[in-house]
């Protein structure tokens, strides 16, 4: 099985004198003996913050689908397979298996550094040690939500083609999970001076996120993790929620600032996985560099959904709105999930358009960007979040503004019309508009993996299963405040509180940062709520709450008669 080949050959992230973020330098083939050195294991350390752009990048489809609040446009072949849930297909998804491989080379990695400090002690060893145990940690928390007990599991490095599978329970998992974030949580400094190095409140934050995902296993499995129940879970990660919110860390007060490429490393952010705009080290997933998640959410916004005619002063692709790729459609559900008065449905969902084309000379905006001299051009489409009838169309089109509601996108039931899987809203959370051409494909944007909105969320559903909604009202209410257009609107009470409620919220505050899929699994609603809320997901069936094992790693096994598909999968 080629799961867990020691890579010499990564890039690695080394920092600068005069910076103060991770950048990278490409260094070649590294001699193993080198790892074995502090400057080694460093540099082997380092690695990792560049392989978790890959990760982040899987997240973005495999955190996503099959979900109530997505669906699949029609270019996303990956988004298409996982909403569908085909079984004969899934097992050799490329979205999967590459999702393993990246997965699995880290963890081999992280295995090997944690090893050589088993064995040598350095000035940096305490550091070391805890950014290895969470990168280990975190890879195998996903691994083993992503697989359950038809993952591979092994805490040993090799520097050869490993051909025996090993799988095992899912406790064994947490166990090796746990003890790892704690030791990364004692390890780690509480603060740095380099945006995108691990910090001790990150590792609380990580921890207090696998608690809740735990907290979906019997009583069984959460005893033999090392903790004593379900209650002692929940109050460990309510504590540790709290510990964050009292941090230094602060919710800011404008909601869509927290995704701007130009406020990045801002007071909210705990870790986010970093690019750069200097794109000789913006090595990446995609094969330009960069990060491609600015892409995915992204339709066809030069036509109308309810014409399919070409939008006046509107040209398909702009820095400023965005590479087209129509890979994930939000679903009607999501749309109308969020009231009028929440701030917090405008930062996520484009809705309005200006034009890109300038008028007065007939040549286009080279900058992409609908303003001149600090103010906006005229609107040309518009995609409200309700039906429009015919009158209003027409009264919309005589002022030059092509309209396309609701019933224009969406059938009644709540699948995307044919032609509106191209031609739908934009979640605005990964635009990149420092991108310097409109068909650039890399981004240069840090992706966000933890941020102090989730805490209260957390500390919120651990507050509820404790029994006292009270609490989990005020963390909901404390996180809406900055959400509330009227200070005296979106009220929440504890009568409110329940998991549907919690899990509505956790969609209008964390839609999009690839959580969703993990939210349904570890809730136990994934079959629910996809039943009730998307109607291209009404095959998924419960078993798919893990995904296949890759069948291009069970063909490489020599065991296979005991390293076994997840069950459901042919």
């Amino acid at each position: 099985m080629k799961t867990n080949i020691l890579y010499l050959t990564l890039f690695l992230l080394i920092t600068t004198a005069c910076s103060d973020s991770l950048e990278e330098d490409p260094k070649g083939k590294l001699n193993e003996n080198f790892l074995t050195t502090e400057d080694g294991l460093n540099s082997l350390v380092l690695s990792q913050y560049y392989q978790n752009r890959f990760i982040v990048e899987d997240m973005g489809e495999l955190g996503t689908y099959p979900s109530d609040i997505f669906t699949f446009s029609v270019n996303g072949n990956n988004a298409i397979q996982l909403t569908k849930g085909n079984t004969s297909i899934l097992p050799s998804l490329d979205i999967i298996s590459n999702t393993w491989k990246d997965l699995y080379e880290g963890v081999n990695n992280v295995n090997f550094g944690l090893n050589v400090l088993s064995e040598n002690t350095f000035d940096s060893s305490d550091i070391l040690e805890g950014e290895l145990s969470f990168f280990r940690a975190w890879y195998y928390f996903l691994i083993v939500e992503t697989w359950g007990e038809g993952a591979h599991f092994t805490v040993e490095p090799t520097a050869t083609i490993a051909t025996e599978g090993k799988q095992t329970t899912i406790d064994v998992f947490y166990a090796l999970i746990l003890d790892d974030i704690d030791n990364a949580i004692s390890k780690l400094p509480a603060s740095t001076s380099e945006n995108g190095r691990l910090t001790s409140i990150a590792a609380k934050a990580m921890k207090a996120r696998m608690l809740l995902a735990l907290a979906g296993y019997s009583d069984d499995v959460i005893a033999n993790s090392g903790i004593t129940n379900k209650n002692a879970l929940y109050t460990e990660s309510k504590q540790l929620a709290d510990e964050v919110i009292g941090s230094d860390f602060r919710l800011l007060d404008d909601y869509e600032s927290i995704f701007d490429v130009y406020n990045e490393g801002n007071i909210e952010i705990i870790w986010s996985v970093q690019f750069t705009d200097n794109n000789i080290f913006n090595t990446g997933p995609v094969d330009s560099g960069g990060s491609g998640l600015h892409r995915y959410w992204v339709g066809n916004y030069n036509k109308s959904a309810r014409t399919q005619e070409v939008i006046p002063r509107m040209y398909g692709h702009s820095i400023y709105y965005g590479r087209e790729y129509r890979h994930h459609m939000m679903t009607k559900y999501f749309l109308t999930l969020f009231d009028e008065e929440d701030f917090r449905r405008d930062a996520t969902i484009q809705t309005v358009w200006y034009a890109l084309w300038n008028e007065s000379n007939q040549q286009e905006d080279a900058e992409g960007i609908p303003f001149r001299n600090g103010i906006r051009t005229d609107t040309v489409l518009f995609k409200p979040l309700y039906s429009v009838d015919d009158m209003t169309a027409e009264q919309y089109a005589a002022r030059g503004i092509a309209i396309d509601g609701l019933n224009h996108i969406y059938n009644t039931d709540g699948t995307p019309k044919t032609a509106a899987r191209s031609w739908y809203h934009t979640m605005k959370k990964y635009l990149d508009p420092s991108r310097v051409v409109p068909k650039e494909e890399g981004s240069h944007k840090d992706v966000i993996e933890l941020r102090l909105g989730e805490q209260y969320l957390i500390a919120a559903e651990s507050a509820h299963y404790l029994g006292d909604d009270m609490a989990a009202a005020r963390y909901i209410d404390n996180l809406r405040v900055r959400a509330r257009k009227n200070p005296d609107g979106l009220p929440v009470n504890a009568s409110d509180i329940n998991i549907d409620f919690i899990l509505d919220e956790r969609a209008r505050e964390l839609g999009g940062e690839r959580l969703r899929w993990f939210d349904l699994k570890r809730t136990h609603t994934l079959g629910t709520r996809l039943q009730e809320y998307n109607p291209d997901a009404e095959n998924i069936q419960d078993f798919q709450k893990l995904r296949p094992v890759p069948q291009s790693e069970l063909d490489k096994v020599t065991n296979r008669d005991m390293f076994k598909q997840n069950p459901g999968y042919n």
